[in-house]
């Protein structure tokens, strides 16, 4: 048993004053001690004094009842009833693989103390719900933040700029919020299974998606305008169709290739399907758009007296 853990549950004398330690661990050669007078941080030389100058006693001998109360830390709040906490179902979804990654990363050094969650006055989760629920599974004190006021949307402000939330998650949070663009979004995701930032463009720029553009603000702020989704729903059919012969059908690259093809030559997905059932063995993977692009030209003049040009 660490010396961290030995010191839970007894009383220790430190600057001529008694306290009884609730919870105990170490973060940065320190020991971060949760006493019902509040939190201690003691340098591990310091501890070692302590505990040489006289053993902790075992019990509460302190003089000061056990607050069971949250406790002030610093500019934020300290507590290990989890339960109090309310799991906005507009917030993103909790991610258990984010959730071990971060039970490793406390076990080796734990910093919750140094980021706090945020919470509203009704102690929603507005930003941390990863870090509640990676502290809730070790046992470990969760330090809070309240801001009154904030709500779910606020979160979306937090993160719009920051990796800290997915196209999923802006994905699942607009759906909650009962947009219908979205939800349709999502449909279309399922069906032909395209790469959230393709889907976007086509459905938003549609046959202009092969000249580039950045939907992630408009994804990301809930400002999706499917202004194309009949082009989208022809090419997302014609991307299913040709994953009979490559698995590669649904990379963005390839995609680009066969809208900016597509259009060029004015060919109808009857006509490239036909086409490359003829000739499967030279519709390859390629690295990039250009090479894609050839690739297709290839397929579709094969045993073409009139050669068609795709660029």
């Amino acid at each position: 048993m660490s010396v961290a853990e030995k010191l839970k549950g007894t009383t220790i004398k430190y600057k001529d004053s008694a306290y009884f330690i609730q919870d105990c661990y170490v973060v940065d050669a320190r020991f971060i001690c949760e006493t019902n007078k509040g939190t201690l941080k003691i340098d591990k030389s310091e501890m070692k004094r302590i505990l040489k100058e006289k053993s902790p006693v075992k019990g509460n001998i302190s003089g000061s009842p056990i607050k069971t109360e949250d406790k002030p830390c610093d500019k934020y709040y300290v507590t290990k009833q989890y339960d109090k906490f309310i799991y906005n179902q507009k917030n993103r979804s909790v991610n258990d693989a984010h959730v071990t990654a971060l039970i490793r990363s406390i076990k080796k050094n734990d910093l919750l103390f140094a980021q706090p969650i945020l919470v509203n006055d009704k102690y929603e989760v507005i930003d941390g719900q990863h870090r509640l629920r990676a502290a809730m599974k070790l046992s470990r004190p969760i330090y809070y933040i309240i801001k009154k006021g904030l709500t779910i949307d606020d979160a979306i402000a937090l993160n719009i700029n920051t990796k800290n939330w997915g196209y999923k998650d802006y994905l699942d949070h607009w759906i909650a919020k009962g947009k219908e663009q979205y939800i349709y979004f999502r449909e279309f995701l399922d069906k032909y299974k395209m790469p959230y930032t393709m889907s976007a463009g086509l459905l938003m720029k549609g046959k202009t998606v092969t000249g580039g553009g950045n939907f992630t603000d408009e994804f990301k702020s809930g400002k999706l305008h499917l202004e194309h989704q009949e082009f989208a729903e022809k090419t997302g059919k014609l991307v299913q169709d040709l994953s009979e012969y490559g698995d590669f059908t649904t990379d963005r690259s390839f995609i680009i290739a066969l809208v900016e093809g597509m259009e060029f030559a004015e060919l109808s997905p009857e006509f490239i399907i036909k086409k490359v059932s003829m000739a499967p063995d030279k519709f390859t993977k390629c690295s990039d758009s250009e090479s894609y692009l050839r690739m297709l030209e290839d397929v579709i003049n094969y045993h073409s007296r009139t050669r068609i040009r795709l660029f």
